[in-house]
């Protein structure tokens, strides 16, 4: 600000207020570095929880790397000249405006261990230098942290695979199986115990596992003795919806959680009846 000094209608000066604005022009500098590392950590958080979504939303793991890798640029300081891809042993993803150079940000999948692939992305044009050639110290802990969760999205993927391959198998097999908790609670049985028993899977809803032992006391000593030693085999007198007892060949294990405590008792059970006809049919006994 300035005005002119006047004595007697003739100007002897100007006086004027000088600010020194350096600070101003300091802060003012600091705020915008804020805001842009703010804006920075907006757009990772957002690719974190696109990620998120796709992984609630499909189980398919194509469909998962293939949005993941779309998702990728816009989380990178320059998106509009960023790329990415995904390899995954012989599988590849890339980005739609993908092409290889050399400013390039990588980090390996590891899948139980193992390295199965990488994650890649690129800078299409020269941006300036930063902690890793043009690439941030925070665009590194980001791709290492979505390399971790691809890795264990493929670990769930082949978890549910093999589950359900499990479930497959234990609910098609001939072997009668059933789990109850340790007060005799009736956690799961297959088809085949449902059928050995004369019963209809739909009729075996919170019932008790001791309605399928002619004597329950011989059995509960069976599971004492599971829960003593982790397992336990014999033969056991079971019974059938209407009264018919047969004998099987029976075995006791302990199911535990994840932390290895014992929470329940597999049972497998096989009819002697069915065993001895087996044995027939194979030559090793004389038919009736």
């Amino acid at each position: 600000n300035s005005k002119p000094i006047i004595n007697n209608g003739e100007i002897l000066g100007i006086q004027g207020i000088v600010r020194d604005i350096t600070e101003r022009k300091i802060i003012e500098e600091e705020r915008n570095k804020l805001l842009h590392k703010y804006g920075e950590r907006i757009k990772e958080l957002n690719c974190l929880y696109g990620i998120s979504v796709l992984v609630d939303k499909s189980e398919d793991k194509k469909e998962i790397l293939e949005g993941i890798v779309d998702l990728l640029p816009s989380a990178w300081q320059y998106p509009e000249v960023t790329c990415s891809r995904i390899i995954i042993n012989d599988q590849i993803f890339k980005s739609k405006n993908f092409k290889e150079t050399r400013w390039k940000q990588e980090a390996n999948i590891l899948v139980y261990g193992k390295n199965v692939g990488t994650l890649e992305v690129y800078y299409l044009e020269e941006r300036p230098e930063s902690q890793e050639g043009p690439f941030l110290k925070e665009e590194r802990y980001l791709i290492n942290a979505i390399a971790k969760q691809m890795g264990r999205i493929i670990e769930r993927g082949r978890m549910n695979k093999e589950n359900k391959m499990l479930s497959n198998v234990v609910h098609q097999t001939s072997e009668a199986i059933a789990i109850s908790d340790f007060e005799g609670k009736l956690v799961f049985i297959n088809k085949a115990w449902a059928e050995m028993h004369g019963y209809k899977m739909k009729e075996l809803t919170e019932v008790n596992i001791s309605i399928f032992y002619k004597k329950p006391e011989i059995m509960k000593l069976f599971e004492d003795q599971t829960k003593k030693e982790g397992t336990t085999r014999g033969r056991i007198a079971h019974v059938t919806k209407n009264g018919m007892s047969f004998a099987t060949l029976s075995a006791l294990s302990l199911l535990k959680d994840e932390k290895g405590k014992p929470i329940e008792i597999v049972r497998i059970a096989k009819d002697i009846r069915k065993i001895v006809s087996d044995i027939r049919d194979v030559g090793i006994l004389p038919k009736k």
